[in-house]
């Protein structure tokens, strides 16, 4: 599984320290890269990069904000069994025609009713365009006061991979 965090953090993000944990107990191997700056090319490069050389027999991305974006783009590259993705910022100014369309089994979307960072509408169309679950949480686009229900949301996420 790779955690890719958003633009201004870094693998020690604590949405990647909440719920890297439940992955591994879970059974998944977990890589978190840093990316090292904000180019959302480079990122996916990077990001596919690691994928093809940790070659591993299951592909999951996880990501947060403008991580979310680089998972979604690679999963247009890759075959992912499971996207999960918080407050991902799809359809950013400058990003809007990239082509968001992505074949994932299993998919669960957490955004905050009240990001101050990413609209909620541009992840509501995101999430309807794909028939994904999109959980609205009393939050800002941080998420930090919404640990709890994160990693029960994540729980159900590793659920539904596990028994697909």
């Amino acid at each position: 599984m790779v955690m890719s965090h958003g633009m201004d953090s870094s693998p020690m993000a604590e949405k990647i320290q909440w719920l890297r944990p439940l992955a591994e107990a879970a059974g998944w191997d977990v890589v978190a890269p840093d990316y090292g700056d904000n180019d959302v090319e480079r990122r996916v490069d990077q990001l596919l990069e690691l994928v093809e050389e940790k070659a591993p027999s299951r592909c999951v991305l996880s990501g947060s904000s403008m991580g979310g974006v680089v998972s979604v783009i690679a999963a247009r590259k890759l075959t992912v069994e499971g996207l999960f993705l918080m407050v991902p910022a799809v359809y950013w100014p400058g990003y809007e025609d990239i082509g968001y369309g992505v074949q994932v089994p299993v998919i669960e979307v957490v955004h905050g009713w009240h990001d101050e960072v990413v609209p909620l509408a541009q992840v509501q169309r995101w999430a309807s365009e794909h028939s994904a679950p999109l959980h609205i949480l009393d939050d800002a686009h941080r998420l930090s006061r919404s640990r709890q229900p994160l990693e029960s949301l994540f729980h159900h996420f590793l659920y539904r991979l596990q028994t697909r």
